[in-house]
């Protein structure tokens, strides 16, 4: 794969309020003022977590959601990655196979990262990363507002996760929840990044629109096909 500059085909551009950014198949968002990669709710550890209460999961997502950004930053122009939050799932996850990894991956990636904390960052004690710079909400740059949990900012437009948005359609009897990206007014939410990970096709309010990952492209999903209501 050769290193791009901008959006190849299957990825998709919105215009959020005037900023241009890139819906990417890979379940992240790029942005091309600043050249920012966004990555929500990774939640590294979580099969760890999982484990350590007896359920018996793969160790591999980790790794495999880490790999999937190196994928990314080969083919686009990535100056700078930021988290959404909810980076790693919990305490019991944090193990030292996982440092490891990270520091290996963090040593390579050769780009500054951006941690906005969320409620799993917190819940787990994570005060510092290797090789990252942890920020509270609202973290604004690139005229844009990055956050983990949706909020309204009165100067910018917000990007934010925590949601796990997700679309459930139906064909027949047959039924399937697919992550989403989801823009309402002035807020648009990111799919959860993380390989193990629930979504909710329950956002609150009205008004969304919603675009799924198929894997090899991003699709806006038809008014109405959401078969459920709103929370």
């Amino acid at each position: 794969m050769t290193t791009g500059r901008g959006a190849e085909p299957g990825d998709l551009f919105v215009d959020h309020c005037g900023c241009a950014i890139v819906l990417l198949r890979e379940r992240a968002a790029y942005v091309p003022q600043g050249r920012l990669l966004l990555v929500a709710d990774v939640h590294l550890g979580k099969a760890d977590v999982f484990r350590a209460s007896g359920i018996a999961l793969p160790a591999q997502t980790a790794m495999d959601d880490l790999d999937r950004i190196d994928r990314i930053c080969a083919r686009l122009d990535v100056a700078h990655i930021v988290f959404l939050g909810d980076l790693v799932h919990g305490r019991a996850g944090i193990t030292e196979a996982l440092h490891t990894r990270w520091v290996t991956w963090r040593g390579a990636i050769g780009r500054p990262v951006t941690l906005v904390e969320g409620n799993h960052d917190r819940s787990s004690g994570l005060r510092a990363w290797p090789g990252v710079q942890m920020v509270d909400e609202p973290f604004g740059i690139a005229g844009l507002a990055l956050c983990h949990r949706p909020m309204s900012t009165r100067h910018a437009p917000v990007i934010a996760g925590h949601l796990h948005p997700a679309v459930r359609l139906a064909a027949g009897p047959d039924r399937v929840r697919l992550p989403c990206f989801a823009i309402r007014q002035r807020l648009a939410v990111l799919p959860a990044f993380s390989s193990f990970a629930g979504g909710t096709d329950r956002l609150p309010g009205t008004g969304w629109r919603r675009f799924v990952t198929l894997g090899d492209r991003v699709v806006e999903v038809p008014p109405g096909t959401n078969r459920a209501g709103a929370r």
